[in-house]
């Protein structure tokens, strides 16, 4: 978790690194992790870029994100893509689309315990910010 070490250069640098060994393929591992590792590391990717100053290009990244987890119905990388919308929302001073994704990463994550941490920060996050 490079992104919460503060290493966000280097979090950037593995995801793409991991982009390139799979292909880009979202489906790779996910028999093993029972999710896209793929979209998790996308989703933090996003985050990380646009906490280096380009916040436009990271919400990109993780709306790419969140699009795979939507077409592989994939509940755990969707709360962790959300999760990171949140926070690249909030870079951007641009509540209303990050107090969305917080409603999306609570629903989500409801039936999916191992989520729970990062939407329940995304939407303290949200609510000490809003």
């Amino acid at each position: 978790m490079l992104l919460f070490a503060g290493r966000l250069r280097e979090s950037v640098a593995i995801a793409a690194e991991a982009e390139a060994l799979s292909g880009g393929d979202p489906d790779l591992g996910a028999d093993i992790t029972g999710f896209s590792s793929y979209c998790v590391t996308l989703a933090f990717s996003g985050a990380a870029t646009a906490w280096l100053g380009r916040p436009l290009d990271g919400a990109r990244v993780v709306e790419q994100a969140i699009e795979i987890a939507r077409q592989r119905r994939d509940a755990e990388a969707a709360v962790w893509a959300h999760t990171m919308s949140v926070w690249v929302h909030d870079t951007l001073g641009d509540a209303d689309p990050g107090l969305r994704h917080v409603r999306i990463a609570r629903c989500r994550s409801s039936s999916r315990r191992r989520s729970a941490s990062p939407c329940v920060a995304a939407s303290k996050h949200v609510d000490r910010t809003a």
